[in-house]
C-alpha cells in the first residue's frame, strides 16, 4: 500500500514540474489553435458556397380584377445569414442548429486533434520519464518522426489496399455476412 502511494505522489510531483507541464499543455493549445484556424477557413467556404433562390407571388383582388405580383430573390454568401436572421423563429431555430451540431463537432475535433498530438509527443515525453526515473535502463525502439511517419504510411497503404482488394468479397451472400 505505502509503495502505491510513493508511486502516486511522484507522479504528481513529477507532473507538476516545468518541462512535464508543458507537456501536459501544449496538446490542449495546439489542438485549440489548429481547430480555431480550421473554423475560419470552414466558415470562409461555406459562406460562399451558401446560395439560395427564393421566389413570392402574391395575388391582390382589385374591383374584382387579380392582380399578381411575382418577386425572385437570389441570396448568395453572406446574404443568406441576412435572410436567416430577419425571421425570429428561423434565426432561433438555425442558431439552435448551428450551436448544438458545432459544440459536438467541436468536442470530437479536439478530443482528435489533441490524441494525434499526443502521439507526436510520446517520444519526448518517454525519453523525460526515463531520463528522471529510469536512467539505468536504455530506451530500445525510439524512433524520431520521420520513421514513425514511414510505419504509419506503410500500414494505412496496406489497409487500403486489402480494403480495395476485398471490395468484391461484400457482394458474395454467404461470404459477405462472415467478413
Amino acid at each position: 500500500m505505502n509503495e502505491e502511494k510513493n508511486i502516486i505522489l511522484e507522479s504528481i510531483k513529477d507532473f507538476f514540474t516545468l518541462k512535464m507541464f508543458k507537456f501536459s499543455i501544449l496538446p490542449f493549445v495546439l489542438s485549440i489553435v489548429i481547430l480555431y484556424m480550421f473554423f475560419f477557413w470552414l466558415i470562409g467556404i461555406g459562406l460562399d458556397g451558401i446560395t439560395a433562390d427564393i421566389q413570392t407571388t402574391q395575388t391582390t383582388i382589385e374591383d374584382g380584377v387579380a392582380h399578381t405580383q411575382s418577386e425572385s430573390f437570389k441570396f448568395e454568401g453572406s446574404s443568406i445569414l441576412n435572410f436567416l436572421m430577419t425571421y425570429i423563429l428561423k434565426s432561433w431555430i438555425a442558431s439552435f442548429l448551428v450551436y448544438i451540431i458545432g459544440a459536438f463537432a467541436a468536442i470530437y475535433a479536439s478530443v482528435f486533434v489533441a490524441i494525434i498530438i499526443i502521439g507526436f509527443l510520446t517520444p519526448y515525453i518517454l525519453k523525460e520519464v526515463q531520463l528522471r526515473h529510469y536512467s539505468d535502463i536504455a530506451l530500445s525502439n525510439s524512433s524520431n518522426l520521420l520513421p514513425t511517419l514511414l510505419s504509419t504510411l506503410k500500414y494505412l497503404a496496406v489497409m487500403i489496399a486489402l480494403f480495395i482488394l476485398l471490395i468484391p468479397l461484400y457482394f458474395i451472400p454467404f461470404i459477405s455476412y462472415t467478413i
